[in-house]
């Protein structure tokens, strides 16, 4: 078909392009409402007072530390509305989640097999924007830091003695994934094509079935039949 002949087409039998323009944008609206997501995944570490992060603490020190995190984090989940992910290398995304937080002791097993070896809580904070998950990194930080004290306190343990959780905001980067303007843009093209292309195949069936009905030579009798000039000449 020629564009010519497309144009004569879409003259014609503008209502079947009209139809499919509309269901194009339909599509277009309905897959267009994903967004842009943005996430960070950060690491906790108990520090003994007065150690840094290259302190090699004993055995019987780490299995302290980590039930010491365990704690910290059933206190937390039972105080704050958080998301309980399916694996221990789950996302927050790949759970289903598009708006939230999860805070866990870190676990180098599996889902069966787990296996919490180092003083660590892992947070993972999803969000529409960079800010709303920092924000939320922020005060998640700071939540477990003033329940750590708390929890200590509680024990009667001196602040000279407090268990330190180590938070370094410098080290955070924020991932983001979803849809992009150009990826958009692509898809809304490759919709608006595919439409123009079923309807013209429509439109040129319904074409060809309307001029096989006119030159029909049962129909154009029928047409004669019922002329009611010629009923009255008979």
């Amino acid at each position: 078909m020629t564009v010519a002949g497309l144009f004569r087409l879409i003259g014609r039998r503008w209502y079947v392009f009209a139809a499919g323009l509309l269901c194009a944008v339909a599509a277009i609206l309905f897959l267009g409402t994903g967004q842009r997501l943005y996430s960070t995944q950060v690491e906790i570490v108990m520090l003994p007072p007065g150690t840094s992060l290259n302190f090699e603490m004993p055995d019987t020190m780490r299995v302290s530390l980590v039930n010491f995190a365990d704690v910290t984090v059933r206190e937390f989940n039972a105080q704050n509305p958080t998301h309980v992910l399916s694996a221990p290398k789950a996302s927050l995304f790949g759970n289903g989640i598009r708006r939230g937080t999860s805070v866990q002791l870190a676990n180098s097993g599996t889902q069966w097999s787990p296996s919490f070896g180092t003083p660590v809580i892992s947070i993972q904070v999803i969000a529409s924007s960079p800010e709303q998950v920092l924000s939320e990194l922020n005060s998640s930080a700071a939540k477990i830091k003033k329940l750590t004290q708390q929890i200590q306190s509680a024990a009667g343990a001196e602040p000279a003695s407090f268990i330190e959780p180590d938070f370094d905001a410098t080290r955070v980067n924020v991932y983001s994934f979803g849809p992009t303007r150009a990826g958009t843009l692509k898809a809304n093209l490759a919709l608006v094509a595919v439409s123009l292309c079923v309807s013209s195949l429509a439109a040129d069936l319904l074409d060809r079935r309307l001029s096989k009905r006119r030159e029909s030579p049962w129909l154009a009798d029928t047409a004669k039949a019922t002329d009611p000039d010629k009923v009255a000449l008979r």
